[in-house]
């Protein structure tokens, strides 16, 4: 079941119809795609400064009082820039 190559493995439907997961499986709640997920998002390369900024915004989504300066009001400027640089 647990295959590295994508050609090799199962796919989700029968995954989820695996005897393992049987006590997990209630096909009445799994709802089925109709359309493939785009995960272009993620072809971002990603440096260091970049990453920082990126997990500062997802704390701020949840917790903005824990952010360390105020929101960005000038796109123009990174988060990170700022929070080092000023």
């Amino acid at each position: 079941m647990l295959s590295v190559h994508p050609l090799k493995r199962i796919n989700v439907k029968d995954a989820l119809e695996h005897p393992f997961f049987a006590s997990l499986h209630n096909p009445d709640d799994e709802p089925v795609a109709h359309a493939n997920f785009d995960f272009s998002f993620e072809d971002e390369k990603l440096h260091r400064a970049r990453l920082q900024e990126l997990i500062w915004q997802e704390v701020g989504d949840f917790r903005p009082s824990c952010l360390p300066v105020p929101p960005r009001r000038d796109a123009s400027k990174s988060f990170c820039r700022r929070l080092y640089h000023t």
